[in-house]
């Protein structure tokens, strides 16, 4: 029975307005500047036949889940975000060594803390599937990158974007290797990472949103070299957790492989052909036939990034994100 591709795909649209409350050397390492979340829109509006829901009745990640129990929904509005997420969030830098828990400074000394220092939203899926259980395990991808989106013009596809800020360096310092860096616009999102955890995934999938993906987690250049070169320190970033070195990338060059999984599609069923940007194991249940399945995402600035300078800290950025049913790779 054939599965039309305008069944599965879902967007999500997050808005975010992120203005800094003071001034600083470098946020992340001295922590005067916290990040008030002004404003999150996100809207979450399914295609026929798939369906989400933030509702915890059935039960919640951690316990027996009993998808039945649970209200279904075309759409999950910014009201019902903001309701599970809370209105007390403030974006700190914070980094992570398994993409589940986070700290907020770079000696690791104190815990960052869910939807008060980053976001974190549970979703809950169910795909009304036509009886394709006989064709293995399913799952939700991350699809649809757009390297074309803008602030002002996000467009389709998967993207996350800032309008930038301005910034002037006092002091010289290395921008890349061998490059000095200028005054310029920074953008908020090129230090933006997302995370998602789902049943049985053995670690959770970073995803990486810079451009420019050689100035991700740990380079002694940038961000880093600008505050050792201010501040007369030497701050050696740790060592790159295997989460990061395992990270999918929305843009991909020599050295950053791992991309946005994309689909075959026979007999109009979408079969994965990785699982790169797998976002959620979705198990098949006979008695209804439907899949069903959940991810935790959390989204954060990472402190660890070479562009994690203390002028992102009063930009607005935007994400718009894509998901998609798939039978997953490998079943």
């Amino acid at each position: 029975m054939k599965f039309k591709r305008k069944f599965i795909l879902m967007t999500m649209a997050i808005v975010l307005t992120v203005t800094a409350l003071g001034a600083s050397t470098y946020a992340w390492f001295s922590l005067n500047t916290t990040n008030t979340v002004e404003q999150i829109n996100m809207t979450v509006v399914n295609g026929v036949g798939i369906y989400a829901t933030l509702d915890t009745e059935g039960g919640v990640v951690g316990e027996t889940i009993d998808y039945s129990k649970k209200d279904w929904l075309n759409e999950i509005t910014s009201s019902e975000i903001n309701a599970s997420i809370g209105s007390g969030i403030k974006l700190v830098g914070a980094t992570t060594t398994d993409g589940k828990t986070f700290v907020k400074n770079c000696d690791g000394s104190e815990a960052a803390v869910a939807n008060r220092d980053y976001i974190e939203l549970t979703i809950y899926f169910k795909v009304v599937s036509e009886n394709l259980g006989s064709l293995g395990d399913g799952g939700v991808y991350l699809v649809n990158y757009n390297n074309s989106a803008t602030y002002s013009s996000l467009g389709n596809g998967t993207s996350v974007v800032s309008e930038g800020t301005n910034f002037t360096p006092t002091v010289t310092y290395l921008e890349e290797e061998g490059t000095e860096g200028t005054s310029g616009v920074r953008y908020a999102s090129n230090a933006v990472y997302a995370s998602f955890d789902s049943t049985d995934f053995t670690k959770a999938i970073l995803f990486n949103f810079d451009k420019n993906p050689s100035r991700g987690f740990g380079y002694q250049y940038g961000a880093i070299n600008y505050y050792n070169t201010k501040s007369n320190k030497n701050i050696t970033a740790p060592a790159t957790p295997s989460v990061f070195n395992d990270a999918c990338y929305t843009t991909v060059d020599s050295l950053h492989t791992k991309g946005i999984t994309t689909f075959t599609v026979t007999n109009g069923v979408n079969f994965a052909t990785n699982n790169n940007s797998l976002v959620a194991n979705l198990t098949y249940d006979s008695t209804d036939g439907c899949y069903y399945g959940y991810t935790v995402m959390r989204l954060w600035a990472e402190g660890w990034d070479a562009d994690c300078f203390d002028a992102i800290y009063a930009d607005k950025i935007k994400a718009q994100l894509n998901f998609e049913f798939a039978i997953k790779y490998n079943n």
